[in-house]
C-alpha cells in the first residue's frame, strides 16, 4: 500500500509537471474568457494537490502543525513564540475548535493561501504556467509538505510584491504584515520594498538590510524538527548563483527600468543569501534561501515574457526554463524523498 500511495503522489506531480510543460507551450494571448478559465482550471489541480499531500503525504513538521494545532487556542496567547506568529498558529487552532480534524484545516488553509495567490496572479496577469511553476519549484514542494509557515509566508510575501506592482496599496501592505506574523522570516526581505520603487533610497535600503540580517539572527530558531532535509545551505547557495546567472544572460547584461529593478533585487538575494549561510543556523539560512529563490523565479520568468519574442524561440526556452526549474526536485534527495515517503 505505501508503494501505491507514493506513486499516486508523484504521479500527480509528473502530472502537474506535464500541464505546465503543456501550458507553457499553448500560452498564447488568449482571450479574457479563456485567461480566466485557465485559472479556474490550475485552481482545482492546485485543490487536488493539496488534497493529496494533506492525506497522502505528511511528514515530520506537518505532524507537529497537527499536533500543536489541538492545544487549545488559550495555549497560543500564553506563549511568546505563538504570539510573534499568531497568523498560522491562532488560525489552525480556532479551525481545529469548529472542524475537529487535522487534515481538513490544513486543506481549508491551504485553499485560502491558493486563492490569494491565484487572484493575485490573475490580477498580475502572469502566464497560468508560472503559477503551477511556482508550486512545483522545489522551495515550494518543500514548503508544502514540511516547512509550511514559511510556504504560507512565501506565498503572501509574493502577493505583496505582485500587488505592490499593481498599486493596490492597502493590498500590499495588508500581505507583508500577513507574511511576517505568519513567519518572522519574511521579515528580512523589507529591503524589497526600497528595491521596487521607482526610485530607490539607498539610504532606507541600507538600514533596513542591516535591521533584516539582525532580525533573523535573533528570530532564527523554531518548530522544525526535519526543515529542508539533507540538502547543505551551500547548494541552496549555488542555486540562487547559477539562476541569477541564466537571469543576467537572458537580459543580455543591460539593465533598464523593470529589468533594472530586478537586477538589484536578485542582488539583494544573493548578498542576503550569504550573509545568511555565515551568520546563521543551517536551518535558518535555508529557509530564507528557499524564498529568495522564488523571487529569482520570477525574475528568470519575467525576462522570458519581456526580453524574447514571440514565435518558437520563446516555446522552447519556456520549456527549458520550466525543465530546469523542476530538475532540483529530482536531483536533491531529501526532497525526492518528500514525494516518495508517505
Amino acid at each position: 500500500m505505501p508503494i501505491e500511495i507514493a506513486i499516486m503522489v508523484m504521479g500527480f506531480y509528473i502530472f502537474l509537471i506535464i500541464a505546465t510543460l503543456l501550458l507553457s507551450i499553448f500560452s498564447k494571448s488568449e482571450n479574457k474568457k479563456s485567461f480566466r478559465q485557465c485559472y479556474i482550471l490550475l485552481f482545482i489541480l492546485l485543490v487536488c494537490w493539496s488534497i493529496l499531500c494533506r492525506t497522502y503525504a505528511i511528514q515530520q513538521d506537518i505532524l507537529v502543525y497537527m499536533e500543536v494545532m489541538k492545544y487549545g487556542v488559550d495555549s497560543f496567547f500564553s506563549s511568546f513564540y505563538f504570539l510573534r506568529e499568531p497568523v498560522y498558529w491562532v488560525s489552525s487552532g480556532v479551525l481545529y475548535s469548529f472542524i475537529k480534524n487535522e487534515i481538513l484545516v490544513l486543506v481549508f488553509c491551504d485553499i485560502i493561501a491558493f486563492t490569494v495567490l491565484v487572484l493575485s496572479c490573475y490580477h498580475a496577469k502572469l502566464k497560468p504556467y508560472f503559477v503551477l511553476l511556482f508550486f512545483l519549484f522545489f522551495p515550494s514542494v518543500m514548503g508544502i509538505l514540511n516547512v509550511y509557515r514559511q510556504f504560507l509566508a512565501t506565498i503572501f510575501l509574493f502577493c505583496f510584491f505582485l500587488l505592490y506592482k499593481k498599486n493596490f496599496r492597502f493590498s500590499f501592505n495588508f500581505m507583508f504584515i500577513l507574511a511576517c506574523f505568519t513567519h518572522n522570516m519574511a521579515g528580512v526581505f523589507l529591503p524589497l520594498l526600497f528595491l521596487i520603487k521607482k526610485r530607490i533610497n539607498i539610504f532606507l535600503l541600507i538600514i533596513s538590510s542591516v535591521v533584516a540580517i539582525i532580525v533573523a539572527v535573533i528570530f532564527q530558531d523554531g518548530k522544525s524538527t526535519r526543515g529542508s532535509g539533507d540538502v547543505p545551505s551551500f547548494l541552496f547557495l549555488v542555486v540562487i548563483f547559477v539562476v541569477f546567472f541564466i537571469f543576467v544572460l537572458l537580459n543580455r547584461f543591460s539593465f533598464k527600468e523593470e529589468s533594472l529593478r530586478f537586477f538589484y533585487i536578485n542582488l539583494y538575494v544573493g548578498m542576503l543569501a550569504i550573509c545568511s549561510v555565515f551568520f546563521l543556523s543551517d536551518v535558518a539560512a535555508k529557509r530564507i534561501l528557499m524564498v529568495g529563490m522564488i523571487f529569482l523565479l520570477f525574475s528568470i520568468y519575467s525576462s522570458i515574457e519581456e526580453r524574447i519574442k514571440e514565435g518558437k524561440n520563446r516555446f522552447l526556452i519556456r520549456v527549458f526554463f520550466v525543465l530546469i526549474s523542476i530538475a532540483p526536485t529530482f536531483l536533491f534527495s531529501s526532497v525526492l524523498e518528500m514525494l516518495l515517503i508517505s
